[in-house]
């Protein structure tokens, strides 16, 4: 039994390095290590929640939706693991369901992952991705509704900025909005 937090630690590091240098076979052997080692240790359980959210997203980067989508749900059903790790999961799982073009279910789980977040960085980026996600279903008065937002929150990148109001204005439903700029 690891009586040492930093070894776990460390195996994710080393996880997380093989992913962002694309080798995601190994990577995903090194998470799934965690995983297999460490489940029942009280003490890493967020630690083991974040391997398995890692490994997820190796599954996707694979090309294995629904092996992703196991992960996710299974840390989603998770009580214990805490709140930002939960916003991170379902961003994955939103990511997931966008390359598999199932949209309706990503805006939910941006949804979610937007109320949970604790970066506001973040929570701009996931709303934007909404807004794009709204603007691809042809839902133009959400879309303006999601970039207004965007713009609300002002992001610190220009462009994202800059294309947030442009797209705004291309979605733009004079019915249904004012026409009242931020």
């Amino acid at each position: 039994k690891q009586k040492n937090i930093y070894v776990i630690e460390s195996y994710l590091l080393i996880g997380k390095a093989r992913f962002f240098k694309y080798d995601f076979f190994p990577a995903l052997e090194t998470f799934n290590y965690i995983i297999k080692q460490f489940s029942k240790d009280k003490k890493a359980i967020n630690l083991v929640a974040e391997a398995q959210l890692w490994a997820g997203r190796c599954q996707i980067m694979i090309g294995n939706q629904s092996s992703a989508e196991a992960y996710f749900e299974e840390l989603l059903n998770n009580k214990k693991i805490n709140k930002k790790l939960k916003a991170d999961i379902s961003a994955s799982m939103a990511q997931s369901q966008i390359n598999s073009k199932q949209y309706e279910a990503a805006l939910l789980s941006l949804t979610e992952a937007i109320e949970n977040g604790p970066n506001r960085q973040q929570r701009i980026r996931w709303t934007f991705i909404q807004a794009q996600l709204h603007e691809k279903l042809g839902n133009n008065h959400e879309a303006s509704q999601a970039y207004k937002d965007v713009v609300r929150m002002k992001p610190s990148n220009y462009d994202m900025l800059f294309t947030a109001q442009l797209s705004r204005a291309k979605n733009f439903d004079v019915y249904m909005e004012s026409s009242n700029i931020v």
